[in-house]
């Protein structure tokens, strides 16, 4: 076992290992979630998470668990005021959970994710506030749903209206794959108060989006570097929003550098992980070339860690909440280390927790203890294979210098690794602890067991397996003089609306030029802040992709909800998705495909997929386990009775005494759908509607 390193560790440093040859191509380098404490506590059905792969290059891969990344500034980003403030999140480190093995639920066809026709996902390559300020276009509805509202597509005007939600309440996932009905949760165009503030801006292949979805425009896949370019020459803002004068030069402006803060609105999404690898690269490699250093205020000039770090490093992965916030999909809390906190000379290759200054390690041992009075860390070496429980691993984050010290082509690309140390906390409360090839955290006064073996998270009902333990990442070279794209040209994912092949001819890497006045397709004027999404030059409106994993089939226009009277939540199959073994949950009665059902010949049928059918997976009638779908089998596991009367609805095999019956697990959305032992009680209390008295959002 190398120093530092645990079973643990090392698969996960094998997940996130640099690709060999190409970006994001390898044998098991798939790469992984994490997710660190926001505030998104309502009723999403997506939250942001960030992929880890050494493949990118950016630092500051986590969104910080402590303060504001807007800090440290004066109160002034270049354009507006802000809230000033003194400190920010860079000294200190960032506490997160890890999702590897779960990664099969989380992305369709996961398996098959480094392969070139993948498609079924959606990715920022910055932060892009996907799941609070975007606007999902429903093109047969004519408009798009923003949180808090609607806008009309003919007029252009926004209408409050408090059942709109914005792109967070929809599933994860490619819509143009698996529909709205399924997915698009993340997708859309930046909003802002009460208007699409998504800007446009055309280079040599065309606008930076291709639809009025905000989907990256292709066009651009074999040089990213062109997009970003397009981007920080010719930015074309909305109507209403001209204030914001920046990025234009190419367009006779200015050219005044952006507050970080832009990248949030020109954020487009792509449905595959390479090219946001590659847009994420670019996007930092050009980054003195569009931030102005303001929020945080930094100097990167200075070529020092200390400035260096001070980057919005993260991408942003908008993910179903049910799984990502269910402790049994984590392989592993985290502990981020800021990139090269010891400042010792080797750009962070040694870096452990024993630089974290004073401050820094009472913010960390605060952080655990937010995580273990909330039950997400459970101290103990007997709760190393718990989930929650109490395994626990370092990050460090450590660079490539490449190009001349001091001079113009100067630059660090950062790659991150896992592993373990013995540390106490500064108040001697808590301790991380090494030992027998397991890592994790205890209770500081507590005498040391040996730990069981180290865990291998599962996922219900079925494991899926973990991948062979491989050696830890050999660091990535630093390109020789500047970064540069791949020469060849990335394959374009099938799976996606395409635009047309870019044309041959290309511009200058530095200026390009301005494109030809193209055949667009606007979003009507509005009399307040109108909202313009232009599409490519070639095309007059989005194109059918030209492949699908997926063939939609139109669901019976009439179904069944089961609602329950106590919540007057729905039982529902989060995302659609109907894979034997997919877990039911309860979200908010919208009458859609996911929550149409249909008792024949005693089974629940789920009826946009007549063979797939309620189950007790597994045939396990403990109480609290939770239900979810299977093929319809006709077993007693999936024979279901409802009594009219008593509004209760129970496992048909119990018919005689009605020993199990189906119960709520809370009153929130996204509680699970439960087997209990029949008690009367009023979460066993349910109601029949029919799907058609129920509108669709």
């Amino acid at each position: 076992m190398e120093d530092g390193q645990t079973d643990m560790s090392l698969k996960l440093n094998a997940k996130i290992a640099a690709s060999e040859s190409g970006v994001f191509r390898g044998d098991g380098n798939t790469g992984l979630m994490v997710r660190a404490p926001d505030f998104f506590d309502g009723d999403e059905y997506v939250v942001p998470a960030t992929l880890w792969h050494n493949d990118i290059y950016a630092p500051s891969q986590m969104y910080p668990s402590f303060t504001s990344p807007w800090c440290p500034n004066n109160g002034f980003d270049g354009f507006y005021n802000t809230d000033g403030c003194d400190e920010g999140p860079w000294l200190y480190a960032g506490v997160a959970v890890v999702i590897a093995d779960s990664m099969t639920d989380l992305f369709d066809e996961f398996n098959n994710i480094q392969d070139d026709d993948w498609g079924w996902g959606v990715f920022y390559a910055t932060d892009a506030n996907a799941a609070d300020k975007r606007c999902v276009y429903r093109q047969d509805d004519g408009g798009w749903d923003c949180p808090g509202g609607w806008i009309d597509e003919a007029s252009g005007n926004f209408v409050q209206d408090a059942d709109k939600h914005g792109s967070g309440s929809y599933g994860p996932g490619n819509p143009d794959v698996k529909t709205l009905e399924n997915g698009g949760g993340g997708t859309g165009c930046h909003f802002d108060t009460d208007a699409i503030d998504q800007p446009d801006a055309y280079g040599d292949a065309g606008n930076l989006v291709q639809d009025a979805n905000c989907q990256c425009n292709y066009m651009y896949n074999s040089d990213w570097s062109k997009w970003v370019n397009a981007w920080i020459y010719n930015t074309e803002q909305k109507s209403g929003f001209e204030s914001r004068t920046w990025l234009d030069s190419g367009l006779g402006g200015s050219g005044t550098l952006a507050p970080v803060w832009a990248v949030d609105t020109a954020a487009c999404w792509v449905n595959n992980v390479r090219d946001m690898i590659q847009i994420q690269n670019e996007v930092y490699w050009a980054k003195s070339r569009w931030n102005n250093q303001l929020i945080p205020a930094s100097n990167w000039a200075s070529q020092s860690s200390t400035d260096l770090r001070m980057y919005w490093g993260w991408n942003e992965i908008p993910v179903a909440k049910y799984i990502s916030e269910d402790a049994k999909n984590w392989d592993s809390i985290v502990i981020k280390l800021p990139a090269d906190v010891c400042e010792n000379g080797d750009w962070g290759a040694t870096d452990n927790p024993s630089c974290l200054n004073p401050a820094a390690q009472a913010q960390l041992e605060s952080d655990l203890d937010d995580y273990v009075q909330n039950q997400k860390l459970v101290p103990g070496a007997d709760k190393v294979t718990s989930r929650p429980g109490s395994y626990i691993l370092f990050a460090r984050e450590y660079g490539t210098p490449y190009g001349t010290s001091g001079g113009d082509d100067f630059g660090v690309n950062w790659s991150r690794e896992f592993f373990c140390m013995d540390w106490v906390s500064p108040n001697n409360k808590y301790k991380v602890v090494h030992a027998n090839s397991a890592c994790y955290l205890d209770i500081a006064s507590a005498p040391q067991p040996t730990p069981a073996p180290p865990p291998q998270p599962t996922t219900a009902p079925e494991t899926s397996p973990a991948p062979e333990t491989s050696p830890a990442p050999e660091t990535s070279p630093a390109p020789e003089t500047s970064p540069a794209p791949e020469t060849s040209p990335a394959p374009r994912p099938s799976h996606t609306t395409l635009a047309p092949e870019p044309a041959t001819a290309t511009a200058p890497a530095t200026a390009p030029a301005t494109a030809p006045e193209p055949a667009t397709v606007t979003l009507p004027p509005s009399t307040t802040e109108p909202a313009t999404v232009t599409l490519p030059p070639s095309t007059a409106g989005p194109v059918a992709p030209t492949a699908g994993p997926v063939e939609p089939t139109a669901a019976p226009s009439v179904g069944t909800l089961i609602q329950s009277k106590v919540s007057s939540m729905c039982v529902d199959l989060p995302g659609g998705d109907s894979s034997n073994g997919a877990l039911l949950w309860m979200w908010e009665c919208y009458g859609g495909d996911a929550q149409k059902w249909s008792f024949v010949d005693g089974q629940l049928v789920y009826l946009p997929e007549p063979n797939k059918c309620l189950d007790v997976l597994g045939g396990d009638t403990t109480d609290g386990n939770q239900l979810g779908l299977w093929d319809c089998l006709g077993g007693e596991s999936q024979k279901w009775g409802f009594d009219d009367d008593m509004g209760t609805f129970y496992l048909a095999s119990s018919t005689n005494d009605a020993t199990k019956c189906v119960q709520i697990g809370g009153e929130n959305l996204g509680d699970a759908l439960q087997i209990w032992e029949c008690n009367g009680e009023a979460a066993q209390t349910w109601q029949k509607v029919d799907s058609a008295s129920v509108s669709v959002v």
